[in-house]
């Protein structure tokens, strides 16, 4: 490259970042679509506020007839049903970003549903089973354990014995440059 080519590349980029930093995602908004004040630790959930978006989770998810854990965990993308659920919930919370509300929603409901902690015996047995039926589907393996996908993942790979760890061998390497 040249150095036009480069100045150019550079041009672009800079260019293409603030038109990117300009357009706000609708998650990145609060429920009436004003941007949110960065308060960072100094913006903690309360007690109270938890109570109240757990419940409200829950008058809403029956009120539209669907499970909370569906809401939480049942879509890996965050279309506009989502958006408009989500979006429902942080009315309440006019100082917080509909991604804000959705997050501590969901830890909140791994914290109610899901199994959390150290995998038993039965667990590994379970898992084990799960993977060797289903392969990778973390996701599905992950709601037939009730625990998080990367909490199976993760397991799996502590557990398994063909899986490899530390450097990559010789013949590995080889391997992957084919």
């Amino acid at each position: 490259l040249n150095d036009n080519n480069r100045s150019f590349s550079l041009s672009f980029f800079v260019l293409h970042k603030q038109k990117m930093s300009e357009e706000i995602h609708p998650w990145d908004l609060n429920a009436f679509g004003d941007e949110c004040a960065k308060l960072g630790n100094q913006n903690r959930w309360s007690a109270e506020n938890e109570k109240k978006l757990r419940d409200n989770a829950v008058e809403l998810c029956a009120a539209r007839d669907i499970s909370i854990e569906l809401l939480c965990f049942g879509s890996s993308n965050k279309g506009k049903k989502h958006l408009c659920i989500w979006r429902k919930l942080a009315e309440d919370f006019p100082n917080r970003t509909i991604r804000a509300v959705y997050r501590k929603g969901v830890r909140i409901v791994q914290k109610s549903c899901l199994k959390m902690g150290r995998f038993t015996e039965e667990d590994d047995i379970k898992l084990l089973e799960l993977v060797s039926s289903y392969g990778s589907r973390w996701m599905f393996i992950a709601r037939m354990m009730n625990r998080v996908n990367n909490q199976c993942n993760s397991r799996y790979k502590q557990i398994d014995s063909s899986y490899s760890r530390g450097k990559w061998t010789r013949e590995e390497t080889e391997l992957l440059k084919q």
